[in-house]
């Protein structure tokens, strides 16, 4: 979904619900479309996308989770790192939700 496919797999690559972008677009004013910064950006999945992806949010956790599970075998998350990343999920997920388009 617009996310580089190379490199360490973060969860949140392989169960998407947003592209995750190492660099950042100006808005209007100030030399507006041109590189702002390194900082990173998110464009969100639409809610339409999203749903045909994963039918409700505990369809998503359960593939977010086998995505987790994964990242610990190969060893580049901890254990302990579950529960953050679920609810870093959780708070992208309702924002798709939440989101007017369903482009």
């Amino acid at each position: 979904w617009g996310n580089e496919l190379g490199g360490i797999r973060h969860p949140f690559i392989d169960e998407p619900l947003a592209a995750f972008l190492p660099w950042a677009i100006r808005n209007q004013g100030f030399a507006p479309n041109e590189l702002m910064d390194f900082k990173g950006a998110l464009i969100l999945m639409s809610k339409s996308n999203v749903l045909d992806r994963y039918d409700s949010w505990d369809a998503y956790l359960t593939k977010l989770n086998v995505a987790i599970d994964n990242a610990i075998e190969e060893r580049v998350l901890l254990p302990r790192d579950r529960e953050r990343l679920i609810e870093q999920a959780r708070w992208l997920w309702d924002k798709v939700m939440a989101s007017q388009s369903n482009e």
